[in-house]
């Protein structure tokens, strides 16, 4: 007697729904000496990880924002002073619908197979970065020379949960129904 395995695939539609704005603010003052630029720009994203159980389905929603302001000033005809400021954050969260249930994983098969959220759930993250630049041009007959300095701070949190829950492996499906697991890893458990 043989015994015929066939491999069934299937793919999980996850939707993901999102809002982009943009904005931009340019202005000249005394006679062209003087620009004022400006951008925003904020990215909403929420992305959802679907599993085979609903159970376990979550929303990802991301929040990007950027904002640059530059102020250029014509000094003279041989000077000209440039300073800009730059700021960009990221912002992400993953929330852990069933804190409860431990990830199981099962080798051999095909596509999502296994019960629980991914190990690292749930997680959060911002990250900001700020930048202020000063730069001086000054042309002198054939010469030019550019002088300035520039300043960069990063601020990052993050809350990572990894390996707060168990996570069982198991070889094969007959395994997990044994109880036989092949892994298991517990790494910051309360």
């Amino acid at each position: 007697m043989s015994l015929n395995w066939s491999a069934v695939n299937f793919a999980i539609p996850s939707p993901r729904n999102g809002d982009q704005f943009n904005g931009r603010f340019d202005q000249v003052f005394r006679n062209g000496s003087d620009r004022l630029r400006a951008t925003y720009y904020l990215s909403d994203i929420e992305t959802w990880f679907s599993d085979m159980r609903s159970t376990f389905d979550r929303p990802y929603p991301h929040r990007n924002q950027l904002f640059t302001a530059a102020h250029s000033r014509v000094m003279s005809n041989q000077s000209l002073n440039e300073l800009a400021f730059g700021y960009v954050r990221m912002h992400g969260q993953a929330e852990d619908p069933t804190p409860d249930v431990p990830s199981i994983s099962i080798t051999g098969l095909s596509g999502n197979s296994g019960f629980g959220v991914l190990f690292w759930h749930p997680i959060g993250f911002t990250q900001n970065y700020f930048q202020i630049k000063d730069t001086l041009t000054a042309n002198r007959g054939r010469h030019s020379l550019r002088i300035g300095a520039e300043a960069r701070l990063t601020l990052q949190y993050q809350d990572f949960h990894h390996y707060e829950r168990p996570n069982y492996g198991f070889s094969n499906l007959l395994d997990f129904a044994d109880d036989f697991g092949w892994s298991v890893t517990v790494i910051g458990a309360a």
